[in-house]
């Protein structure tokens, strides 16, 4: 077994409050945000290296304290599911925002991330498969990340 990594008391304060605001955010999509299926900690955007070089500094530390947060749904059964999407998407990110304006919420529909495989969109899957699963209970997330493994050790 690893040993726990040592933080300084600064760093493990940072973490521990953004582990509240995040807890805080999974109780409220598991209450309020019915089709939710998963939850993730997504790794840091991808910027290319001319964009980078375009932005200020001040854009670049913005960037870097964002949090990314995936919100899986499933609306394959919902009558409209188009209008759920939206109105989901509007909760969740008033939501994050009333918990703090840098945690930015991804809401992304099961059907959705399919059309990305079948698109060979396979930067999304990426992103997925290296993120923290928060709350998965169906092991969707799980799912893709084993099969991007599999791909990686394939290819």
């Amino acid at each position: 077994m690893m040993p726990d990594p040592q933080f300084s008391p600064e760093v493990k304060q940072k973490l521990d409050a953004l582990k509240s605001k995040i807890d805080d955010f999974t109780a409220f999509a598991k209450k309020e945000i019915k089709h939710s299926i998963a939850i993730e900690l997504l790794p840091p955007e991808r910027i290319p290296a001319e964009e980078l070089k375009k932005l200020s500094q001040t854009e670049k530390d913005r960037i870097k304290d964002e949090v990314h947060l995936l919100v899986v749904v499933d609306l394959f059964n919902i009558k409209n599911p188009y209008a759920e999407l939206e109105k989901t998407i509007k909760k969740a990110q008033e939501k994050a925002k009333s918990l703090d304006p840098k945690l930015k919420i991804l809401v992304r529909d099961m059907l959705s991330i399919k059309e990305d495989c079948y698109d060979a969109k396979y930067e999304t899957l990426q992103d997925i498969s290296q993120g923290a699963p928060i709350y998965d209970p169906k092991d969707f997330i799980n799912a893709l990340r084993i099969s991007e493994v599999h791909k990686t050790l394939v290819l």
